[in-house]
Parts: structure tokens; sequence; C-alpha cells
């Protein structure tokens, strides 16, 4: 007879048989004693193994791959099966990240291998014949499957590892899908994601969390971690992504809802993601609620440093906090933060090369500036209305197919030159800057920006570079230490800005080449006939021995906080920029410099569609077209207060501030229009500034939600978490606002209450059966709208007080 399997088992430390069999009849007994043995051991290593599956399941049943992580709370899936393209390699390989044949650099990866973002693990199968998935599929949406099988795994959030080829993708939605979506609760979240281009510029500046790589070209690369929406209270499936052939997956992160892991003296459910310190001694806290109810009050602690209060994080939602830090002299230090009840430690460094400069906090939380166009072109201040700027006067006059060319001629004659135009008896004759910045204060603007020289290369200061200057010919002032002074004594909270054109169209020494432009001296479009530059001091050099000594005048003299350039060009800007950072470090320069280093970048009469990937600023005039006063224009073609209102909304939204042009006249003066446009601006923004200063872009829906009867809505997050929804109503008259307003977007709940602004009046709202946010009777007169067809509520997030808070 064939003994049984367990009774083969070799037991460790079992006596070896016996050479007299023991009688026949213990035989029995003995065997029952085995088999209870082997019972309570398979029994044991089943224990183990179910303990394992509930509570390091992300070990064992999701993330099967060739790289290990020792994180518990985190679940790394495994998504080879959807692997359809290769971006890592080398020149031997066949990689094409981009579809041209460029990819991320092998050399000095490990083969495949995790890497740490922050707090997070990503499993990157660096190596293979695909690493990377494109989505496309015939039905327009590619499902991307994740938990296919186990609907007890709840996850607080999802974290994916992207990149895009051929330019940043502004706007890419990703909705997730739950074991439960056939309930009536089933509904699905969609998030709204901005996804930078593999090779971006200014990574430090980028808002997402990053991994530097290197191209096969050499140059920087990286990839970006973004976060993704899910319902902590609900078990993730999948995610449904939409066909882009330019948008890259390599990898996906979970984060479990806290059990094991989560501190057992707070229960908190606060996951610290990430900290970088910033040039103006800062560091930014990324800290996630992955947990099913809201969190908060809470602190968020540096040790030996300072600390903030978050009010409450709603489940699901992460929010960046930002502390003060005193660094010691080195460079390089270990914070230790804490956040909920949770530490964290992280190697930070704090920049101090131009490389690494940034906006500072200030700039970016200011919102909203207004910018002075002035000089000599203001006397004629002509130009075709809505097609060009009335400031580029001199270069128009110069084009014999250009209006201005006739303009000129018929007005005041061939023998006229522009620099004439500096003698005019009205020129500044009525400036006074005092009243420029009280008009600044009415409009609640945080920061101005004044032309000190524009391309006609005339100084609106005393420069000791050159007589051209405003000093030495026609009203003899130093405008902009005029300016400057009266801020700093009169209105010290705005923040002071300096424009400053590189290039010079006619100076003798310019080289415009690299623009097309031709350059010095300066003729008469009319004869031929070379002009005089008036003022001008003979040089060899013009970057050097005018533009760099220019540059280093007004930072020194007037310590500007926004240092603001036009045009490019040639030029050696990195000499006074690493002088104005060194000197000043919360200071702030353009993307309009000529060279690789800048803080923001500029849009100029260009209404925002989409969310930027860095730190912006529109800029455009009340002029429909015009930064210098333009006489032509008739004053009902200026922007209207109500699509200024609107535009400003739009940029902030999205990230950006507004930057919003005024042109006086030859005197000085303001134009009547422009002071009261933005008098009626100021009006309306000071009983709803906590809505537009001091705000971010809300996360899951940055480019707001377009509705299909001309209604948009947009949201800012203020300082404490609350949540601002702007409903805008189309203004040209065709919108129309519907009874009953249905939010999309997935909102910070549960809400305790919902109100207007400004007057904080309750709104009558609900969560219907798809689970969307439904506002009752939105025409109300309590619900705050008013001429300028603009409404805004402030969602309150419910947070019950917790006895660890």
């Amino acid at each position: 007879m064939q003994r049984p399997f367990y009774d083969s088992i070799p037991f460790p430390n079992t006596p070896p048989p016996p050479s007299i069999q023991p009688p026949q009849s213990n035989t029995p007994s003995k065997r029952r004693s085995w088999l209870t043995a082997l019972v309570l051991l398979l029994l044991t290593i089943l224990t183990i193994g179910l303990y394992y599956f509930l509570f390091h399941r992300s070990h064992y049943l999701y993330d099967r791959l060739p790289c290990r992580h020792d994180d518990e709370a985190l679940v790394l899936f495994d998504l080879r099966t959807n692997f359809n393209n290769r971006g890592w390699g080398n020149a031997a390989d066949k990689a094409d990240f981009d579809g041209l044949g460029n990819y991320y650099d092998l050399v000095h990866q490990e083969q495949p291998h995790t890497r740490k973002i922050g707090t997070l693990d990503f499993c990157l199968q660096v190596g293979e014949r695909v690493d990377n998935f494109v989505p496309y599929s015939s039905s327009g949406k590619t499902t991307l499957v994740l938990n296919e099988v186990d609907p007890s795994l709840y996850l607080g959030a999802v974290y994916l590892l992207v990149a895009a080829n051929h330019g940043p993708l502004p706007s890419i939605q990703i909705t997730a899908h739950y074991h439960d979506n056939d309930t009536p609760s089933g509904i699905d979240h969609t998030t709204d994601l901005s996804v930078p281009d593999w090779q971006a510029r200014h990574l430090h500046q980028i808002r997402h969390m990053h991994m530097p790589c290197t191209a096969n070209t050499g140059a920087t690369a990286a990839m970006y971690a973004v976060p993704i929406y899910v319902d902590p209270s609900r078990s993730l499936r999948a995610l449904s992504i939409p066909n882009n052939k330019r948008f890259h997956i390599f990898g996906a992160t979970g984060i479990t809802v806290p059990s094991s892991w989560s501190s057992q003296e707070t229960g908190s459910s606060i996951r610290i993601i990430d900290a970088q310190a910033t040039f103006d001694n800062l560091v930014k806290v990324r800290v996630h609620n992955v947990g099913t109810k809201p969190v908060g009050p809470f602190r968020v602690h540096i040790e030996q440093h300072g600390y903030k209060t978050v009010q409450v994080l709603a489940p699901g939602h992460w929010t960046h906090v930002v502390l003060a830090c005193q660094p010691p002299g080195e460079r390089h230090m270990t914070l230790r933060v804490h956040a909920g009840g949770q530490v964290a430690t992280f190697p930070v460094e704090f920049p101090r090369t131009i490389d690494k400069h940034e906006a500072p906090q200030w700039l970016q939380d200011a919102k909203f500036g207004i910018f002075f166009h002035w000089g000599v072109y203001s006397v004629p201040a002509w130009a075709p209305v809505g097609r060009e700027y009335s400031e580029w006067y001199w270069w128009q006059m110069n084009n014999p197919n250009d209006p201005t060319y006739t303009y000129h001629r018929d007005t005041f004659g061939e023998d006229f030159n522009y620099d004439d135009f500096v003698y005019a008896q009205g020129l500044a004759n009525k400036l006074n800057t005092t009243a420029w910045l009280e008009l600044v204060d009415d409009a609640r603007a945080r920061y101005f920006v004044f032309t000190t020289k524009h391309h006609d290369g005339f100084a609106l200061w005393d420069t000791h570079t050159t007589d051209r200057s405003i000093m030495n010919f026609g009203p003899n002032r130093d405008i902009v230490n005029e300016l400057i002074t009266a801020a700093r004594h009169g209105f010290p909270h705005l923040k002071t800005g300096l424009y400053f054109s590189l290039p010079e169209w006619y100076h003798p020494q310019f080289d415009g080449s690299d623009k097309g432009w031709s350059g010095g001296p300066p003729r008469n479009p009319y004869t031929g006939e070379e002009v005089p530059y008036t003022g001008y001091k003979p040089i060899h050099d013009f970057v050097n021995e005018l533009q760099v000594p220019q540059a280093l005048e007004l930072i020194d003299n007037y310590q500007p906080d926004i240092f603001w350039c036009d045009q490019g060009g040639f030029n050696n800007s990195t000499i006074w920029q690493e002088h104005y950072f060194a000197k000043y470090p919360e200071v702030a320069v353009n993307d309009r410099c000529g060279n690789e280093f800048s803080d923001f970048s500029t849009v100029e009469y260009h209404r925002s569609t989409a969310t930027a990937n860095r730190f912006w600023e529109a800029t455009r005039g009340v002029d429909p077209y015009s930064f210098g006063y333009n006489r032509a224009t008739p004053y009902d073609k200026y922007a209207s207060p109500s699509e200024l209102l609107v535009e400003l909304v739009d940029v902030v939204a999205t990230g950006g501030n507004l930057l919003l042009n005024v042109g006086p006249d030859e005197t000085g003066r303001v134009p009547e229009p422009m002071t009261s446009t933005l008098r009626d601006m100021g009006r309306w923004i000071a009983p709803r500034a906590e809505a537009i200063f001091n705000t971010t872009l809300y996360w899951l829906a940055p480019n707001g939600q377009d509705m299909d009867n001309s209604v948009r809505l947009r949201f800012t997050v203020g300082q404490q978490q609350s949540l601002y929804m702007f409903v805008i109503v189309d203004g040209d008259g065709n919108g129309e606002l519907p009874t009953e307003l249905v939010v999309d977007v997935p909102l910070p709940l549960p809400l305790a209450r919902i109100v207007s602004l400004p007057h904080r009046f309750p709104v009558t709202w609900s969560i219907n059966a798809e689970g969307r946010l439904v506002i009752y009777n939105i025409k109300d007169d309590d619900t705050g709208g008013d001429e300028h067809n603009i409404w805004l509520f402030q969602l309150i997030t419910s947070n019950p007080p917790l006895p660890w808070s």
C-alpha cells in the first residue's frame, strides 16, 4: 500500500526509525499525531499567507515586477501588458520615444529599477523592448485596467509617471472607474491634466514633481509624477485615457487607504509626498489626504523651522503648504517634515545659481498688475486701430507700405523726424506719478511695471551711458526716479517693476540681424538721407557698453522687484542677472531677456485657453491692440470692465497673473475711459479679493468646465483650502444661465455649505444621483451676480473636529 504523501515529509529533528517496529496496534495513533502536526503547520502557513495578502498585498498581488520597494502603503501596478512603445535606449537600440528617433539615454541607468520621486516609488522597465504606454484605441479612449480582481483594494491616490513629446499637452482628461460602477453611487471621476514636454526647459519651475533624465542628444529630459483623483471610499478598477500619440505613461503607483501603515496614535490619513526648497528660502511641502474622511485642522511642520495649519483637506485631495525656512550657510540640508502625525525626511538643496532662480512667492500670489507705456511715442500716438502698436510708430513710419508712413507725411511733413517729437511742448507737462499709483491702488492691483526705455532708445531716467534721455532733451525729468520714489514713500505695499528694451532700432552700433532688423543709423523714410540719432555717444560695443550698463544702472539705482525685458536679441544678460539675483533674491525677470534664464513666461494680447506648466503672465492693454496711447481708437473700442474681469478670472484660474496696460497721453495723463475702467474693476475685485489673490489653481480642473450654453466655470483655491467657483456667462448676449447649475468637476466632498460672494448668502444646493453638485436658483439677487455676468461661490468642505487635531 502506498504511504500518504504527508507521511513522507521529512520534518526537522525527527529521529531515524527504530530497527525494531513498534506493535502494529500503536501505528494508527501515531499516524494521527503526525496528521495533527501537519494540519497545524499548514494552518500556520495559510494564516501567514492570509496576513500578507491582506496587509502586504502590494508586494505580492499587484506588483509582480522585477523591482521591489519597502513601503507597505504603496501599490506599484504592473503595466507591462499595456506597453507599446520604447522610450529608453542607446545608439544600438531601436528606441524611439517621439517618432523622430529620440529617446531617454540608457547610460548609467539600472535595468530595470525603482526610482523614487519624493516618497513615491515607481518601477521603470528600463532596457526592455517596450517600456511605456501610448494610449491608442479604435474607440477613441483606452482603458488601463489596474485592478480587475480585488474589489477589497482601496486607494486614496494614484500617481502616474508620464511625459509628452512635441510640446506640452495642456489638457489630458483621465477618468477613474470603480468596481461599483453599476450601483447607484457608481459615478466616475475625471482629472484634467497638463503634461509637460519631456525636454521642457526650467524644470525646477514645473508645477509637477519630476525625475531628471538625459536625452540621447545630451539635452536634459524628465518624466513627471502627476496625481489622479480617486475616491478613497471606493475600489478603483481602471483608468480611461483619451487617445493621444504624444502622451506616454511609464508607471503607475497607488497609495492605499490607511490601515497598518497609518499612525496608530493619530489615525491620520495624511501622506507627505514631497518637499522642495526655493531660491527665496521657502519650502513647498506636498501633502495628500488618502483617507475616506476630511482631515483638519492639522499642522505641517519642519523641525527647527516654522509651521502652518491646514484647516481641512478633503478625501483624495492634495495641497502645497509653503513654509519659510532659514537655512544655514550651506545649501544642502536634511529636513524632517511633520504633517498630521506623519513624518518624512527629505534632503533638499536651497538653490543659489541663476539657473535655479524662480518667481518669488509674492509675485505668484499678486495676480494683478498695471503696465504703464509712456514715452516719446506718446506724442504722435497713432496706429491703425486694432492692428498695430502705437509705440512702434517710428518703426512703422519707415515702412512705405504701412499706414503710419502716409499718416506721418500728411500730418507732420516729410522733413519732420521722429526724434523731433521729444521737443513737443506738452510732453510730460501733466505727468503726476502719484496719480498713476493711486490708479493702481484703485484697480486693486498689487504691482506695476513702467517703460524705462522702449525700442526708440529714449531713456526716461538720468542715465550716464548716453545723452539720449529726456533728462537732456524735452521735459528734463527723471520719470523713473519720480515714480519709484513716490511708490516707496506713499505706496509701500505695491511691488515695483521696470520695463527695459534690450534693442534700440536705429542705434548706430545696434546689430539687429538676428531679428531681421536693419539697425542704425536712422534715415528719413521719404528722402533716404541719414538723420542724427539724438543724444548719441560714440561706442564700439552696443551690448557691453550700453545695454548691460543701463540694466545695471536701473537695478542699482532703483532696486525694482521685477525687471521686465523686451525683445531679447543680442545680449549679455547673464552679467546683470547674476548681480540682480545675488543682491535681491526675491525679485523676478521675465522670459524676454535674450538668454535661457527667466522666472516666468509671458503672452501678449492672447487669451489663455489652457493651463501652463510653469508660472506665467498675460499682458494686454485696455486698448483693443496697443500698449501706447492711440489717439485713433474710439472710446467704444476700449475693452469693458466686464471683458477684462473675465480675462483676469481666466488667467488666475489657470495659474497666471494679468498685467493690464494703460497708455498715458503725451502730457502724462491717463485718458478717462481707461481710468474709469480700472476703477470699475477695482470696485468689483475688492469684496472678492479672497478668491483672486493668494490663490492657486484647482488641481482637478485647472481648465475649468465649459458648458454647452455659453456658461463657463473657473476655480481657484484659497489659503485655507476653500474652493471658489466663478460662474461666467458669455458677455455677448448669447449665454443663458440655467436655473439649476450642474457641476461635473469632482469637488472636495463632503461639503458643509456653499455661500455666494461677496455677501456670503447661503445657497440652495444638493448632490444629485450621479454625485454631481447642483446649485439652484442661481439667478436670484442673493447669489451675487452683477452687471459683469460673473457669479462667485465659496464651497466649504466639512471638517468635523478630530481628537488628534
